[in-house]
């Protein structure tokens, strides 16, 4: 009796497809340049916000609901990455984000300490603020870091894809019954 995949396999297998692309895309990135890259993002963001539209219309027979209104604004941020316009904010601004966002969570994880005195917590918030700022210093300050970066991004959305994939196929591999085990150990 074969199994079927289940809706969040399936999505799971979509998600990871799309990762593997983008990891590809960053890795090679050095080489194609942010325009190509730009247009890339931007018609994958317009048709998986197509594919949304079309869930959200099969789903509840309406696009007004959560998942048609979410549809639309990634079919906009698609057409802003096509358009190279969000590129060009998108990379500009990460730096800063990454700088505020460290220090957010370096100051969250002092305020935590003090009223629940979980080094624990402590610690891997305080880790995790301290990367976040280091990265957006390097991002900002150190010539080429950025493409580095992209590199790295790369390969650890590959590693992820690949490894959503595998726990997917390999929950549907046919289990071996008991009888067929004891023919193997016999031999």
């Amino acid at each position: 009796m074969e199994k079927k995949l289940s809706g969040k396999d399936v999505k799971t297998i979509v998600v990871s497809s799309v990762l593997l692309v983008l990891g590809a895309l960053f890795c090679f990135s050095l080489a194609m340049g942010l325009k190509a890259i730009s247009y890339i993002i931007g018609t994958a963001l317009i048709l998986a916000g197509v594919l949304c539209l079309i869930n959200a219309y099969s789903n509840k027979k309406d696009l007004l609901n959560t998942e048609g209104v979410i549809g639309s604004a990634i079919i906009a941020f698609g057409v802003l990455f096509a358009g190279n316009e969000l590129t060009w904010i998108i990379f500009n601004y990460i730096p800063f984000l990454l700088m505020a966002l460290g220090v957010i969570v370096i100051v969250d994880a002092f305020l935590k300490k003090f009223k629940q005195k979980d080094s624990a917590k402590f610690a891997v918030e305080l880790a995790i603020g301290i990367v976040s700022l280091t990265l957006g210093i390097c991002l900002k300050f150190v010539p080429g870091f950025n493409k580095m970066c992209s590199v790295m991004l790369g390969v650890i959305l590959i590693v992820y894809a690949v490894y959503s994939l595998l726990v997917v196929f390999v929950k549907y591999q046919p289990k071996k019954s008991n009888e067929e085990k004891d023919k193997e150990q016999e031999k």
